[in-house]
């Protein structure tokens, strides 16, 4: 894949990174609860989350303690996968920190990435 990206085209491959990376917790009804916390805590929906990675973070963090870095590595990992980079873990990364390790900013303005 090449680096230049539709918004909407990342924001569907960082939700299917949660999504798959949220199955480490367990099955449908488990992945629910996990959302609805989540959703809670960022008072915003499932859909917007690419839009507020820190606060995810910090949702995470609330939610799981230092078991959140396991929860964002296989994030990161599974949208590293969809990307066609490879993933190489590193200490203390966040899921964010990962995200700007590959040149694509989930806050870019225009519907482009180049």
């Amino acid at each position: 894949m090449s680096n230049a990206i539709t918004r909407s085209r990342f924001n569907a491959l960082v939700l299917k990174a949660i999504d798959e990376g949220a199955g480490i917790l367990g099955d449908a009804p488990v992945k629910h609860a996990f959302y609805y916390h989540v959703e809670k805590r960022l008072k915003t929906t499932k859909e917007e989350i690419p839009d507020n990675l820190q606060a995810f973070h910090k949702a995470l963090y609330d939610l799981f303690d230092q078991g959140a870095m396991i929860l964002e590595r296989r994030i990161a990992r599974i949208l590293y996968d969809e990307l066609g980079i490879e993933f190489v873990a590193h200490d203390g990364w966040s899921l964010n920190d990962y995200i700007e390790h590959t040149g694509i900013h989930p806050t870019f303005q225009s519907d482009q990435v180049t």
